[in-house]
């Protein structure tokens, strides 16, 4: 039987943290990703 993957929920401020890297830093969605421990595969913030 398969295990149905639990849907994670990050906080606000993580939200805005991983936005402010890529517009006002510079970085891509997949090196901001990586900067902040998550999968650049999911859906966009």
């Amino acid at each position: 039987m398969e295990k149905k993957q639990e849907k994670r929920q990050y906080a606000m401020e993580f939200k805005l943290d991983a936005v402010r890297l890529v517009i006002e830093e510079g970085y891509s969605v997949p090196k901001a990703a990586e900067r902040l421990g998550i999968s650049a595969k999911g859906k966009a913030i």
